[in-house]
């Protein structure tokens, strides 16, 4: 789909929600990698401001569904209401929008526009002070224990289709380490609001009317799910952090100060919600798994959102999850 044909959808869309009271002034363009698939910056113009949503006076956000994912906006949709009504601070829903009956919905939302919070750390005195304000975000996530109604609404992990999906994969003796890891316990939880993917690249500094805060760009991985699995998933952005460095002293050095910033953001984390090192480790090994599966393309499971990585990163995930299950004894 070309960005014109996307906006004649998305005036279809708009047209069917306010009529002629909104118009696009020009193509969506798509968003900074940091907002994650399917994002479009879009510009709209508003006859009559009382007659629409506050949030579509300012900067929008439009996220586009892809065709084997067509539930993806609705989850998207729920964690971002489930923010707004929890005080935890996230873009705001403006609406749900669909050019007809028969297509999936786009979620028009409002768009962060404060410094990426990679930019803070590089820029920053003490970074590894810094980092912890990710952790505290993530603690207020993970407050919001879901009830049966808006978990299934959400939608939560299903990790018989998950490791189902990483069979046949080359990670065969990962899936067997995590069948284990499952008959232990160490995979079990209540289901909590879990973002998915919070980490440096995914978040920015915003100014808010209660001062600057941390707000998460990019929702689209988010599920109900243990808290655990919600930490681990920020482990292993860490661990994969180096990986994106073009040079190899630059990969040297982050390396040093990824193990900093992932040990100073575990340990303000506890300080409010101890993690058992056995489901961190088991929910590490699953991610890994999950990363190195998508990255190579075997990843047949029920979330096949594509992950676009270095090359070598491919190679290094694999055998960083097989590793993983010979020094975690299970």
């Amino acid at each position: 789909m070309t960005d014109h044909d996307l906006r004649v959808r998305f005036d279809a869309a708009l047209r069917r929600q306010w009529g002629d009271a909104v118009v696009t002034e020009s193509d969506p363009r798509p968003a900074d990698p940091s907002f994650g698939p399917g994002a479009f910056e879009v510009d709209l113009s508003v006859d009559d401001p009382s007659g629409v949503p506050p949030g579509m006076l300012g900067p929008l956000l439009l996220r586009v569904p892809e065709e084997h994912d067509a539930g993806a906006a609705d989850a998207e949709r729920a964690a971002l209401e489930l923010c707004a009504a929890r005080g935890v601070t996230a873009p705001a829903v403006v609406a749900s929008l669909a050019p007809n009956d028969a297509e999936p919905p786009m979620l028009l939302t409002t768009r962060p526009h404060g410094t990426l919070f990679v930019e803070v750390l590089q820029q920053a005195e003490r970074a590894d002070q810094e980092i912890r304000e990710m952790a505290v975000y993530q603690l207020d996530l993970h407050q919001i224990r879901l009830s049966d109604e808006e978990a299934a609404v959400l939608g939560t992990l299903d990790l018989d289709a998950e490791l189902a999906g990483l069979a046949g994969t080359g990670l065969d003796p990962a899936v067997a380490w995590l069948e284990r890891s499952r008959a232990r316990g160490e995979l079990d939880g209540p289901a909590v609001l879990c973002h998915g993917g919070i980490q440096p690249f995914t978040l920015s500094r915003e100014d808010t009317v209660d001062g600057e805060r941390l707000m998460a760009r990019n929702w689209t991985s988010a599920v109900g799910a243990p808290a655990d699995y919600d930490v681990a998933a920020s482990m292993v952005s860490f661990w994969a952090a180096p990986y994106f460095a073009e040079r190899r002293s630059d990969r040297l050095v982050m390396k040093v100060v990824r193990d900093l910033l992932s040990r100073e953001y575990l340990s303000r984390y506890e300080q409010d919600r101890p993690v058992e090192r056995s489901r961190l480790e088991a929910w590490t090994v699953f991610h890994t798994a999950v990363l190195a599966a998508r990255s190579n393309g075997t990843y047949h499971g029920p979330r096949p959102r594509v992950t676009e990585v270095p090359d070598d990163l491919v190679e290094a995930t694999a055998k960083h999850a097989l590793r993983l299950t010979r020094q975690l004894r299970r």
